[in-house]
C-alpha cells in the first residue's frame, strides 16, 4: 500500500496521469503482483474483493457504499429490466471494482479497471461473470457502450442489453455518494411505464 502512495504522490508532482511498465522487473511489477488475492482470502470473496480493492488505492468506504446502493436500486428495477438474480451480484461486484484503474491513470482509469479486473482472478467468480463485471465496471463513467469496443461487442444482444442496464445502475449509484461521504441512506425509486 505504500508503494502505491510513493508513486501516487511522485505522479501527481510529475503532473503526468499515466504509468506505464515496460518489463517485468522491478518495483511497480512488484507492487501489481500483490494485487491478486492471497491463498488466505480465496476462502471468502468479499474479503478478497475488499482486498483487490485497497490494494488498487480505491476508497474502500466508497465502493461499499456504491455496492450497497447498486443493491437497492437492482432490487427495485430487477423486475422492470428482466433482469437475472445473479445480476445483483454481478452490479454490485463492479461497484466494489469500479475505481480500481485509478492504480495506472486518473483519467482513464473506467478502461484500465476493466483491464485489472480482467486479470484479477478473484475466487469463486467464473470467467464469464468476470467478464460481465469488467464491464459494467468500464462502463460505470465516460461513454456509453459501443459496438465499436470490442470487449462489449463479444457479447450477444440480451448480454449486451443487460451491460447497458447494469453499467446504468451503476452510474446512478456512484452519483448517489460522488462526494464519497456516504450520506445517501436508502434509495426509493417510483418506475413510470411510457
Amino acid at each position: 500500500m505504500a508503494g502505491v502512495m510513493v508513486v501516487d504522490r511522485l505522479m501527481q508532482y510529475l503532473k503526468v496521469n499515466a504509468l506505464q511498465v515496460h518489463n517485468r522487473d522491478g518495483v511497480l511489477w512488484t507492487m501489481i503482483e500483490r494485487l491478486r488475492p492471497q491463498a488466505a482470502a480465496e476462502n471468502n470473496q468479499e474479503a478478497a474483493i475488499e482486498k483487490f480493492v485497497t490494494s488498487c488505492g480505491a476508497d474502500l468506504a466508497h465502493a461499499r457504499q456504491v455496492s450497497r446502493l447498486a443493491g437497492m436500486i437492482f432490487d427495485q428495477l430487477s423486475e422492470t429490466f428482466g433482469l437475472y438474480p445473479r445480476d445483483r451480484f454481478i452490479v454490485q461486484t463492479a461497484a466494489m471494482l469500479q475505481d480500481v484503474g485509478y492504480l495506472i491513470n486518473y483519467d482513464r482509469h473506467h478502461k484500465h479497471g476493466y483491464h485489472l479486473i480482467m486479470n484479477s482472478q478473484l475466487p469463486g467468480i467464473q470467467r464469464h461473470e468476470l467478464k460481465l463485471i469488467a464491464n459494467v465496471a468500464r462502463y460505470h463513467r465516460g461513454a456509453k457502450p459501443k459496438q465499436k469496443h470490442s470487449n462489449y461487442a463479444i457479447f450477444d444482444t440480451d448480454y449486451q442489453r443487460r451491460i447497458r442496464q447494469l453499467a446504468g445502475i451503476l452510474r446512478i449509484a456512484r452519483g448517489l455518494d460522488r462526494s464519497h461521504t456516504q450520506r445517501v441512506e436508502s434509495v426509493k425509486l417510483n418506475v413510470i411505464n411510457g
